[in-house]
């Protein structure tokens, strides 16, 4: 059963997952894939800053900080608003006005 409501113009009709540029329509698969997806870009980063090798431990401190707030950040997405009311904070989107698209992938 879908976390979302039934009449969603974003979810995959058949199985109730948030339509995915991937296609992918379980949702078991769709975390797994977001999480490597994730996880290949953090290392793309740290690979480009030579993963944080030579820095004196107050830099090293304040960068590897940097990178898994990226990797844990808040963010304005069904998911995001859902670890963010898991931890205590609320979003407000009272005074966000919506645009008009085409679709999910507009």
């Amino acid at each position: 059963m879908s976390r979302y409501p039934v009449d969603d113009p974003y979810l995959d009709p058949a199985s109730g997952v948030l339509k995915n540029r991937l296609g992918i329509t379980d949702a078991a698969t769709l975390e797994e894939t977001e999480a490597a997806l994730a996880a290949t870009e953090l290392f793309k980063k740290l690979a480009a800053q030579k993963h944080l090798a030579g820095l004196a431990p107050a830099a090293f401190s304040e960068r590897a900080a940097y990178y898994f707030g990226e990797v844990n950040a808040l963010h304005p997405f069904r998911e995001g608003n859902g670890r963010a009311r898991a931890n205590g904070y609320y979003i407000a989107w009272e005074n966000v006005k919506p645009y008009e698209t085409h679709g999910p992938d507009s």
